[in-house]
């Protein structure tokens, strides 16, 4: 399957483990009636249901036939900034109350920032978000437009506003004016995936979020909903809360990573090496636990590294392809499952994994190697 370059970005907004795991403990999330969750998950499937996806899609027909459509399902007051020869003025300005729509209604445009809460950059169907699309002199790059008209409504509202949304329908993406990189710093979310919409595959990073639908659905109302931008007691948005906490949480999931692969992973995993050795000696001796305690830290090292790519979907996880190779659901899934079932493991799963090397293929690795065997055998 091939995917568009600019579909293989990521945006680091905030913290992946914040995400996927932060959010749950905050009241916002908590308190969100799934009631009220599955009504918007109805809202936009008949949306989508209604809107051909497979076709190419002008930007009006995009904005009046779902864009708009999505945006009064998530409840936003709005109003929509057409005028001819404008220059630095987002597509929609939105507000966080209808009082505050109404208020400024009259109003020039450059005046309706004053009462909005963040502004909105709309594009056509599937149209490429981070590149031109080559479609005339005037066609610029999506990406670069929202964070120039970002920076005008910033001064236009007072700083009043410092987030921005940038869609093309299928992709929506949270932009904030003090990003230290707002070019990479964004949250994207791709909707029809989350929605399961019919005929809109999965890239490779929204494949993740299609695994777990309704979290990322609620994300979504959270996030690019009003709430999200109404400022709390302490004059934070809950954007900022995430940003906060994110950095907090991130910590803390580091440190206690550390913790238990260095105290406890990594030495359990020098005495698996070694018990497993049936060529070690009968004295342990101070070279050979030096050596063995090298090939486990490299073993360890590259278990990390595999670890680390597969969550953060740097290998094809979801490919059928890569399920055998995996460590995703070959091992850690598959672990996981049986812990909360109850099930017994054994202390030698060889079955995890492949099969050794014949014969002819194991001498093409024979090589004068001193380390300890099952080492060798682990790192070929």
């Amino acid at each position: 399957m091939r995917h568009n370059q600019e579909n293989l970005r990521r945006g680091t907004l905030f913290t992946d483990d914040f995400l996927t795991e932060g959010i749950a403990s905050r009241p916002e999330w908590q308190t969100y009636p799934a009631d009220r969750l599955d009504a918007l998950k109805g809202r936009l499937k008949a949306v989508f249901a209604a809107f051909p996806t497979g076709a190419r899609q002008s930007e009006a027909d995009t904005n009046h036939e779902l864009i708009f459509k999505v945006l009064d399902a998530l409840g936003w007051p709005y109003h929509t900034e057409v005028a001819a020869g404008r220059h630095d003025i987002p597509d929609v300005l939105l507000y966080g109350e209808y009082e505050a729509k109404a208020e400024a209604a009259p109003k020039a445009p450059h005046e309706r920032f004053r009462h909005a809460v963040s502004i909105l950059e709309s594009k056509r169907w599937q149209r490429p978000l981070d590149r031109t699309a080559g479609e005339g002199p005037g066609d610029g790059v999506p990406s670069t437009q929202i964070l120039r008209y970002l920076s005008r409504a910033e001064v236009e509202s007072e700083r009043r506003i410092q987030w921005g949304m940038l869609t093309n329908g299928r992709h929506w993406r949270l932009y904030f004016q003090g990003a230290r990189s707002r070019a990479e710093e964004f949250l994207e979310i791709d909707l029809p995936v989350v929605l399961e919409v019919p005929g809109v595959a999965p890239d490779l990073f929204s494949a993740a979020q299609r695994s777990r639908p309704d979290h990322w659905l609620k994300l979504f109302a959270l996030f690019f909903g009003p709430e999200g931008f109404r400022r709390g007691a302490d004059g934070r948005t809950l954007h900022q809360i995430a940003r906060d906490e994110g950095r907090t949480w991130e910590a803390r999931v580091t440190r206690d990573l550390s913790d238990t692969v260095f105290d406890h992973v990594f030495p359990e995993l020098i005495r698996a090496l070694v018990a497993g050795d049936p060529q070690r000696p009968a004295m342990l001796t101070a070279d050979y636990l030096s050596e063995a305690r090298q090939s486990a830290l490299v073993l360890l090292y590259r278990l990390l590294f595999l670890l680390y790519a597969e969550d953060r979907n740097l290998l094809p996880v979801f490919d059928q392809k890569y399920d055998d190779y995996g460590l995703r659901t070959r091992v850690r899934q598959d672990i996981r499952d049986r812990v909360d079932s109850t099930d017994l493991l054994c202390g030698r799963g060889r079955h995890l994994f492949p099969p050794r090397p014949s014969a002819v293929s194991h001498r093409r690795y024979r090589r004068a190697d001193h380390r300890p065997a099952a080492v060798r055998r682990r790192l070929v």
